[in-house]
């Protein structure tokens, strides 16, 4: 009878703990990135991010819609010496009702960089989550050597149309 007991109670805590993670949702968020360099500003890096809009949670804000709110911070270092940073929330746009979300919400940041190699920070988290949020390091660098032939980033397209 003792095994029988401890089995359901087994069963239920598997249970209980399949529910939640159900439940719980789970950033999903893409960072790509591309250097360039302008003669009237010098060098440059932009930073594309994408968040997937079902991996978020939307809560209703004072116009009564619902919306998601994503703590981002950049950092950019050399060494042990921040060289650029930038922290600042992401909104989703608003929604009538959470069910309906099909999209993903993308950001763009420039950040004026010399030259030179650089440790590249991302922390980001879901402000309406209880989740932790992650952190990411990547190594990039910046190098245009004056009088040579150099070539920018690309930055891709996901769609166009003519203008009028």
């Amino acid at each position: 009878m003792k095994k029988f007991i401890f089995f359901l109670f087994l069963l239920a805590s598997f249970s209980f703990l399949n529910i939640s993670e159900v439940n719980a949702k789970k950033l999903q968020a893409f960072l790509t990135y591309s250097s360039f360099y302008s003669p009237q500003q010098g060098s440059y890096l932009e930073t594309y991010l994408s968040v997937y809009g079902k991996s978020v949670n939307f809560v209703k804000n004072q116009n009564g819609k619902y919306q998601a709110t994503i703590q981002i911070t950049l950092i950019f270092k050399q060494n042990d010496t921040i060289k650029d940073f930038k922290k600042y929330d992401l909104f989703s746009q608003e929604v009538e009702d959470t069910n309906k979300v099909n999209f993903n919400f993308v950001d763009q940041q420039r950040f004026a960089l010399a030259d030179g190699k650089y440790t590249m920070e991302l922390l980001i988290g879901d402000k309406n989550s209880n989740q932790s949020g992650f952190k990411v390091k990547d190594e990039i660098t910046i190098d245009y050597p004056k009088n040579q032939v150099n070539i920018s980033g690309i930055e891709l397209v996901e769609s166009f149309k003519k203008s009028i």
